[in-house]
């Protein structure tokens, strides 16, 4: 009984639907950062900033510089934020350069997760 649902388990749930269920997530991240707020300076005074606080030197130090980036360009900045996640998305939809994309996935995932997350928190404390 246990091989017998292992064995279905295998088949239903294939490498391409992974690849395009990813693709779908990085696709409504993509939208999400099209929302109007984000175009603005709270995006970084709200949301990217409060990640570094109560967080070692090591993780709040590159948050900061990285809050620093977009300076008076935040549109400018969002908008190449979201086309990135879009393009990764998009390619891992369609399976174009897969390999490439899902490096790139897992690259920007790791840089939203320490600049925009914080490391999810996990350093602070609280």
């Amino acid at each position: 009984m246990v091989q017998s649902a292992r064995v279905m388990m295998k088949s239903s749930i294939s490498r391409r639907s992974l690849l395009i269920a990813l693709g779908a997530i990085w696709v409504v991240d993509a939208l999400l950062q099209l929302k109007p707020a984000m175009f603005t300076e709270s995006f970084i005074q709200e949301v990217i900033l409060p990640n570094a606080q109560s967080q070692p030197l090591w993780v709040a130090a590159p948050i900061r510089w990285a809050a620093g980036i977009p300076g008076a360009h935040n549109a400018a900045w969002n908008a190449l934020f979201a086309a990135v996640q879009l393009v990764i998305g998009v390619a891992l939809i369609i399976g174009f350069r897969t390999r490439i994309a899902l490096v790139g996935s897992f690259l920007w995932a790791f840089i939203v997760w320490w600049a925009g997350e914080g490391l999810g928190g996990l350093l602070t404390g609280r």
